[in-house]
């Protein structure tokens, strides 16, 4: 349960900074934030855009951005 507790802290820290989000097609394997699933290099997915630029540090799957 502690795990689990700490893995949801982190996915909602991951998502807390994000302004917008941007369809994007990956370039790199990534994983949602939200759900964990995979994003396949090649594969669409959302982008999590921030004020502090820099590296994304949030990755949205197409199943999730439908539910902000």
């Amino acid at each position: 349960r502690i795990a689990e507790s700490s893995r949801s802290q982190d996915r909602a820290d991951a998502l807390a900074g994000v302004e917008a989000w941007n369809r994007v097609v990956s370039n790199r394997n990534a994983t949602c934030a939200k759900c964990s699933v995979q994003i396949v290099k090649g594969e669409e997915g959302f982008a999590g855009l921030s004020e502090q630029g820099g590296p994304i540090r949030a990755w949205l799957c197409s199943r999730c951005i439908g539910m902000i």
